[in-house]
């Protein structure tokens, strides 16, 4: 799949063994009745979005990177932001702006507590040109794109929270579908 900018990111899969089923619970939590499963097309760039559940779980640190040499800074200065350690809060939900008039569906996610995250996201923002539409950075790992108000009753703590994933690999992902490795150490 093609995107309109590169961006970056961690893979919790990186970090979870095969024996750790605590993602897939909370998944198996979502109504599969209740899903979003809609595919949308992006009016300016053609692409278009699937929705549903997330098979792959992961936190974008920056998305609307312009240039793909940026990989090349970026794979050297981020080892000054790492290895860091992110903290799982809460299960929550927010309405994407893009949607917030027509309501489509909410986002079911969980947040994500780490200082040296924000900074990398700033470092990202600030020394490479961007596209990024989002003014606030709200770290968090998206579990599912469910109809509006169908699951009120997940938010909250969760069999995740205060958990501590300690994270050493991040990826640049090309807007033409292929991620690249930045390793942290």
């Amino acid at each position: 799949m093609d995107y309109a900018y590169h961006s970056i990111q961690f893979n919790i899969n990186d970090y979870i063994s095969e024996k750790d089923f605590r993602f897939s619970n909370l998944q198996e939590k979502i109504n599969k009745d209740n899903l979003y499963i809609e595919n949308l097309k992006e009016e300016n760039s053609g692409i278009t979005y699937d929705y549903g559940i997330v098979k792959d779980l992961h936190c974008t640190v920056l998305y609307g990177l312009v240039s793909e040499n940026d990989y090349f800074y970026l794979r050297g200065s981020l080892k000054d932001f790492g290895p860091f350690d992110i903290k799982i809060k809460d299960i929550n939900k927010f309405t994407p702006n893009d949607n917030a008039d027509q309501k489509l569906f909410d986002v079911i996610y969980l947040e994500i507590e780490s200082p040296i995250l924000h900074q990398t996201h700033e470092f990202i923002k600030q020394n490479c040109k961007n596209k990024s539409s989002y003014p606030i950075y709200s770290p968090h790992i998206t579990l599912g794109y469910v109809l509006p108000n169908t699951h009120n009753h997940l938010l909250g703590p969760c069999i995740l929270t205060n958990t501590i994933f300690h994270i050493h690999l991040l990826y640049f992902n090309h807007r033409e579908g292929f991620s690249l490795e930045m390793p942290l150490v």
